[in-house]
């Protein structure tokens, strides 16, 4: 029964630990980051890629961003939290948000949940318009009563802006649009040279729809101050009032084009100038500055960023319309904070050799049972294990250098192992090889000795109790975690 108690508890000491692939990721795939080191991103060809550096500026040690941000990465940091940045994205093509999540870090509740039953154990002994054309009446007649002057002047006028009104500047708007759509961000420079280009492109635009609002505003109260006998005053102002007001709608139909292309330049603009002042300090710039990553004792941030495309785009009757937005890229990692020891639960075997006595009964010819001599035993088979690694992390290392302790049971006899070991990084990963000395409590009889006399051999096992001293044997062990 004990021995089922016992092999029970160091069970439930493993199930404490199913997380203990995260002490796995730490060892095999965590990335120590320095002190000082922030974490750079670069969001191209549909891949999150990273850099860890001090700088993003610095000429003499460039960064490359050679390394994709795989899901789940974990980085390791020596406190104070972990400054994240992004190399800037063209609003128009794609927007970035982050989120993070503070919970309890696994390694560290799973360890201290395992000691806690190793004690236990040892204790009983783990987010266009229209374009209105002026013409003359063909079915007016010819009259000899003679037009002013100041009548022709206004048809004059009406036939200049609808001929600027005819050049609606489309094509050039879109051709426009393209550039801004187009700009890479690669570097702070050139992305500010192609907007002043843009900017000049637009004011001529601009400049285009001024002047025609300036010659309807001039028809406008050349109609108001007319004053011609021929043709009559009533009847020529209301037609040429008419004809201003739709060449208006037409001029404010053609402007919104304009206008949804300032809002883009406004958004595109805004976003390199954010950009220049990146972090706010040399060495920072270029950059968007995203949410920092706190760090705190015994927690785990789960960061993760997400890559959207939405913006603007050209319809296919080229016109500037939101993009629908889709989801192109989400990625999580983690940081915790860094430690030189990573815990680490696995079950395995130990060998260990030891002697111990187990205890009959003998009986006289009237049937009377007495305690038998005992039988000395030799333990040459299995322990089963639960074992705490403090694995020495060392950075892309083959193996690691680890301290351990742990549990055994076996015949009923709780045995408690401390010893060093290496642990495998490569080949058999997270195979563990240990040896140190096991510490086991061997059972004794209390009260009764040789010869008493007894009812039966449940007498002898209520009397058992555990050695105030263990025995000490050295052992030698095989673990492996399967997470």
């Amino acid at each position: 029964m004990k021995k089922i108690l016992l092999l029970s508890l160091a069970m439930n000491i493993y199930s404490q630990l199913s997380f203990a692939q995260t002490a796995s990721d730490v060892l095999e795939n965590g990335v120590h980051l320095k002190d000082g080191e922030k974490l750079f991103l670069l969001f191209e060809t549909n891949k999150l890629k990273f850099e860890a550096a001090k700088s993003i500026e610095d000429p003499a040690n460039p960064v490359s961003f050679s390394e994709v941000l795989e899901d789940s990465m974990i980085f390791l940091e020596n406190g104070g939290g972990v400054g994240v940045y992004i190399r800037p994205l063209n609003p128009l093509n794609y927007s970035c948000t982050t989120e993070n999540k503070i919970i309890v870090d696994p390694v560290d509740e799973s360890a201290a949940a395992a000691l806690g039953s190793i004690i236990k154990v040892l204790s009983n002994v783990n987010k266009s318009g229209g374009r209105e054309s002026f013409t003359e009446d063909s079915s007016a007649e010819e009259t000899d009563i003679e037009i002013c002057e100041y009548y022709m002047n206004l048809k004059k006028l009406v036939v200049s802006i609808q001929t600027q009104l005819s050049d609606n500047q489309k094509n050039r708007i879109n051709e426009i649009f393209k550039n801004l759509k187009n700009l890479t961000f690669i570097d702070e420079t050139s992305t500010k040279d192609k907007l002043a280009i843009i900017k000049t492109d637009m004011d001529e635009v601009e400049t285009h729809f001024i002047d025609i609002s300036k010659l309807i505003d001039k028809g406008k109260t050349a109609t108001e101050n007319y004053a011609c006998p021929y043709p009559e005053t009533f009847m020529t102002q209301f037609m040429f009032n008419t004809i201003f007001k739709e060449l208006t709608n037409t001029l404010n139909e053609q402007k919104k084009r304009l206008t949804n292309l300032q809002a883009a330049y406004n958004l595109v603009k805004s976003a390199q100038e954010k950009a220049s002042i990146g972090g706010g300090v040399p060495g920072l710039r270029w950059c968007f500055k995203l949410e920092s990553v706190p760090v705190k004792e015994g927690k785990i941030s789960v960061y993760t960023v997400t890559i959207k495309e939405n913006g603007l785009k050209l319809s296919e009757d080229g016109e500037i319309v939101n993009v629908e937005t889709k989801e192109v890229l989400k990625t999580t990692f983690r940081t915790r904070r860094f430690s030189r020891f990573i815990p680490e639960a696995s079950v395995g075997t130990a060998f260990t050799f030891l002697k111990y006595n187990s205890y009959g009964t003998t009986s006289d010819s009237t049937g009377q049972q007495y305690v038998g001599t005992p039988t000395a035993n030799t333990l040459k088979n299995l322990n089963v294990t639960t074992m705490i690694n403090w694995n020495y992390y060392i950075p892309n290392s083959p193996i690691h250098p680890l301290y351990q302790i742990g549990v055994g049971i076996n015949s009923g006899m709780p045995t408690l192992f401390t010893g060093f070991g290496i642990r495998s990084n490569v080949g058999l990963k997270r195979l563990t090889i240990s040896g140190g000395i096991a510490a086991t409590w061997l059972q004794e009889l209390n009260t009764l000795k040789v010869g008493d006399k007894v009812s039966g051999t449940d007498d002898i096992n209520k009397d058992f109790k555990y050695s105030s001293s263990p025995t000490f044997t050295p052992y030698f062990g095989i673990q492996y975690n399967f997470k």
